[in-house]
């Protein structure tokens, strides 16, 4: 790091190393697109900048005119185009010398493409149209990010030969209904100041969002929540304290309810936290994962004033408890699929591991053969 900060012989310090590597990466960067939308943007803070414009910026215009106006006679389209481009930068003409252009929301807002569909689309001929096209492009590096993250998104497991078009139009689709869902939960969030997390199509703000009539909504029948009774190989499957597992943890036991019997109250487990014991002395042989239970009206955060459980008395009491809305499915009921799958898996990786050691072997073999030869 000192290395980098400091400046050698030559001047070559982090400022200019900087620079060198921007100057690499500015042709990728400052296209014609991104010199075209900064040119034509209407907020104000832009427009001061642009008003340094070159002839090489006038060129690129040109260029992008050339290439999207092809079809039609790119002279004429250009001199038209430059006469707009006079009235919208001097804010001159009938259109663009009124106070309300210069006061619209959409300029406080950076949709710049909004503000020219509004004011510039009827009223010019080219610079409405080549306004809206390159001021909506999403050029960011951020948007970039998001659009790799949806290709390693897709491009997982059995699905990742996908290549090509393919790729590229299901990448397309997954970002936009991304974006619709945050969309959709912003608009929610913003109308009644409640980050709403489950989304489901009993919830009446979803269903006033779908147009769902509230005749249907009443005979929608909500979805009963599955649990099963019994300690299942993965919760004692560490002997160390583990993220995932904690989360899937909470995610069986989160908001269950019992009756504790020596109280006589309802409990609610905490569906954000829980305890891992260690096994650290004096109890070196306790060690595992303690649930948390609330009282109504407990903060969750609050874990001074909630009572640890430990796992096996959880589910004795949840299965004792009587709950409408929970499906329990007993041990009884399983068919004993946990122990199986376990046990299946166990002969797997046994049968795996003695292949390994043939293949081994006979490679080495192989190779020692070789040598005497």
């Amino acid at each position: 790091m000192e290395s980098i900060l400091s400046s050698d012989e030559n001047g070559r310090d982090l400022g200019n190393q900087v620079i060198k590597l921007w100057k690499k990466r500015r042709g990728h960067l400052v296209h014609s697109y991104s010199i075209t939308a900064w040119m034509l943007s209407p907020i104000p803070e832009v427009m001061s900048d642009a008003a340094n414009h070159s002839i090489e910026h006038h060129l690129v215009v040109d260029k992008l005119i050339d290439k999207l106006f092809h079809c039609e006679n790119t002279d004429l389209v250009k001199n038209t185009f430059w006469e707009e481009y006079n009235d919208f930068s001097n804010k001159v003409g009938t259109n663009y010398s009124r106070d309300c252009t210069c006061n619209n929301q959409n300029i406080s807002q950076g949709k710049s493409y909004l503000w020219h569909k509004m004011f510039s689309e009827k009223s010019t001929k080219v610079l409405g149209r080549l306004a809206c096209r390159v001021t909506s492009k999403i050029i960011g590096i951020g948007s970039a990010e998001r659009s790799w993250g949806d290709v390693k998104h897709l491009k997982s497991g059995k699905r990742s030969h996908i290549l090509g078009k393919t790729l590229e139009k299901q990448a397309t689709i997954y970002g936009r209904s991304c974006v619709e869902v945050a969309r959709i939960k912003r608009d929610l969030k913003r109308k009644d100041n409640i980050h709403q997390e489950n989304l489901f199509f009993d919830d009446e703000d979803l269903a006033e969002i779908l147009k769902i009539p509230s005749e249907a909504l009443k005979k929608i029948v909500p979805r009963r929540r599955t649990f099963n009774g019994w300690k299942e190989t993965w919760e004692t499957s560490t002997k160390e304290k583990c993220a995932r597992l904690e989360k899937k943890l909470l995610q069986k036991y989160g908001n269950m309810k019992f009756r504790d019997d020596d109280n006589d109250v309802i409990l609610t487990i905490n569906p954000k936290y829980c305890f891992y014991k260690d096994g650290k002395a004096p109890n070196k042989d306790e060690y595992g994962y303690i649930l948390y239970s609330m009282k109504d009206g407990d903060d969750v955060d609050d874990l001074v004033m909630q009572e640890p459980w430990e796992l096996d008395p959880v589910i004795e009491q949840i299965m004792e408890y009587s709950d409408p809305n929970i499906e329990i499915i007993p041990l009884s009921n399983s068919g004993g699929k946990n122990k199986e799958n376990d046990s299946e898996r166990e002969s797997e990786e046994t049968n795996k591991k003695q292949k390994n050691y043939k293949a081994f072997g006979k490679k080495k073999a192989q190779v020692k053969a070789e040598e005497e030869c």
